[in-house]
């Protein structure tokens, strides 16, 4: 299923949601992002009022809520209003290392593919790529994608190869807590868990309030190198996505 954060980075980088049976959300930061609400004609409503639109829970009190407001509600969009979100965009679903790729048409590639270990993700993660080639979009909006390239090589690192070398040298171990640490996370004795801790909390914040621009084209290089080391390091496949290369070459001045 979709990740809060990148649920929280679509809702940043704009994709709107207009509430309908059947739709999944959360009612996130409140001690309750486990819990998975849909909407739904008998349980839980979406009316219009003068002040906004809510959403009205009917006699759901074990939820001790009344009503939430729609911008208070964290939308889950399915495979299909993600794939709708693509519009003319989508170009296909195939098999990949990492689980799954999005193939979108990109008028400078052609055909771009976004990787992820989970279809949903796969499908969120071309729609942020989509969506950073418009002016509108924030200069972070694809960092969420990187941070995927990287996340699934670190998920398919056997356990017993963290001590292999990457290209510049480092241990597989090394790479990852050095890129742990450039998210602002902490590094721990697990590199796994350390990442994933440090990614989701990365990509809810940058969500949350955004990333300077220069910030985030220093971040995307970090993160693109990241995934190239473990990947060569683990003898993984080191294709790295597309849009992220052309989006950081784009930002290296010319010498």
């Amino acid at each position: 299923m979709l990740s809060l954060a990148t649920a929280a980075a679509l809702r940043a980088a704009g994709l709107r949601w207009t509430p309908a049976p059947g739709d999944r959300f959360v009612v996130a930061d409140r001690d309750m992002d486990d819990e998975v609400f849909v909407v739904s004609d008998l349980t839980i409503e979406a009316r219009d009022y003068p002040t906004g639109r809510i959403l009205a829970f009917n006699g759901t009190t074990e939820w001790a809520l009344d009503s939430v407001a729609v911008e208070q509600a964290l939308w889950l969009p399915w495979e299909g209003q993600l794939r709708e979100a693509l519009a003319e965009a989508f170009a296909g679903l195939r098999r990949a290392p990492a689980g799954y790729e999005v193939g979108r048409r990109d008028g400078a590639e052609g055909l771009a593919w976004t990787a992820a270990r989970d279809v949903e993700e796969a499908y969120a993660l071309a729609v942020l790529a989509e969506r950073s080639g418009r002016d509108a979009a924030p200069a972070w909006t694809l960092l969420p994608v990187a941070v995927e390239g990287v996340a699934w090589r670190v998920h398919a690192v056997r356990p017993g190869a963290w001590a292999a070398t990457a290209p510049d040298g480092r241990t597989l171990e090394e790479v990852v807590r050095g890129v742990v640490e450039r998210l602002g996370g902490t590094p721990g004795p697990d590199p796994v868990s350390a990442w994933d801790r440090a990614a989701e909390a990365a990509v809810r914040r940058w969500a949350r309030g955004g990333c300077p621009d220069l910030d985030a084209e220093d971040l995307l290089g970090d993160l693109l190198a990241a995934a190239y080391d473990v990947a060569r390091g683990a003898g993984l496949d080191d294709t790295l996505d597309a849009t992220c290369l052309r989006r950081r070459s784009a930002a290296i001045p010319p010498p």
